[in-house]
């Protein structure tokens, strides 16, 4: 999961969050990366609430329909 309450445009993990996912792929490591799922979605409020950054039930809902894709589909996914 990305950070979700600074998750945007300026999202200030992005360099650091791309190395990681560029390590996982490089190390053979399976790597579904919620970053380009969830940043779509960031002005629908993806956060339980401003004091609680945990993912709500709509972040929950894109996830699990990322995760569902990639675990039966052929590793990639698309959100309608």
């Amino acid at each position: 999961f990305p950070f979700l309450h600074n998750l945007g445009e300026d999202y200030p993990f992005r360099d650091i969050h791309a190395k990681l996912v560029e390590s996982c792929h490089v190390t053979g490591i399976a790597t579904l990366d919620l970053e380009p799922v969830l940043s779509p979605h960031v002005s629908e409020g993806l956060i339980v609430n401003r004091f609680d950054a945990h993912p709500n039930e709509r972040a929950h809902a894109l996830v699990a329909a990322a995760l569902r894709e990639w675990l039966v589909g052929d590793g990639t996914f698309t959100l309608e």
